[in-house]
């Protein structure tokens, strides 16, 4: 996993397939936060994604952008400069 900004924490759990992660938040940065998400093995029927800030569930288009050419990897970049500095929780849920 690659952040835009500074990881904090990360975890997979192996039984339930759930992935999260934190992340303080640096919208200086234009590289996109990437999620590797390997189908194969944990996501063979999909996932969701869910990034939030202060409990509210951040919307796509409105706080941030998504590339999702590599359907192995969800790369994000939070758009919303008001969310700089301030924590992002991802949370990834297979299907």
């Amino acid at each position: 996993m690659t952040t835009q900004g500074t990881l904090i924490k990360h975890k997979f759990n192996t039984n339930d397939r759930v992935f999260k992660a934190e992340f303080t938040i640096n919208t200086n940065i234009t590289n996109s936060s990437e999620l590797y998400l390997n189908k194969k093995y944990h996501y063979h029927r999909g996932y969701l994604v869910n990034i939030s800030v202060d409990g509210k569930k951040l919307t796509e288009g409105t706080h941030y952008s998504t590339d999702t050419t590599n359907v192995q990897r969800f790369k994000f970049t939070i758009t919303d400069t008001s969310l700089n500095g301030k924590i992002a929780k991802v949370h990834v849920l297979p299907l």
